[in-house]
């Protein structure tokens, strides 16, 4: 992102490493499906460095990034506008909702959209799960949508 110039992207949307090793290996699984077992690569190790969020900041007039509750202390810009992806995925050891710093002058922002499991929001556009921390299509045209001018 250092040879790039300031300003230079409309809208960057990240979803960079947590830092809470969710990075494959046997995850979900209940009475109804079994898990799935996604390759183990270690690259949620620890979230990247408040250096990298200035860079983004820098190249980019706006920004969403995910996750941003596990780092907040790394982004030293406050907002208003977060984005809250709620999940509705019940009762069970995953987290109920997902959240995005952005730094749109909005208030938060919340996208209903069941993703657990086998159960999808669409189940007749049922999405191939192939990465552990995958988002869905339906959340990535929603944001671009409301905040890329349309997709």
């Amino acid at each position: 992102m250092r040879s790039q110039p300031d300003k230079r992207f409309d809208l960057a949307i990240a979803d960079p490493p947590y830092g809470i090793k969710m990075d494959g290996g046997k995850i979900g699984g209940d009475v109804l499906a079994k898990n799935t077992n996604f390759t183990k690569k270690n690259w949620d190790i620890e979230p990247p460095t408040e250096e990298w969020f200035m860079q983004l900041l820098r190249v980019s007039k706006h920004a969403i990034i995910w996750g941003a509750n596990h780092f907040i202390s790394r982004i030293p810009i406050d907002s208003p506008c977060w984005l809250v992806w709620d999940k509705e995925n019940g009762e069970n050891n995953f987290a109920d909702c997902e959240l995005a710093w952005a730094n749109f002058p909005t208030a938060v922002r919340k996208f209903k959209f069941k993703w657990q499991g086998m159960l999808q929001g669409n189940m007749k556009h049922k999405e191939l799960r192939i990465h552990p921390t995958q988002k869905p299509i339906a959340l990535y045209a929603w944001i671009l949508n409301s905040y890329g001018g349309g997709v």
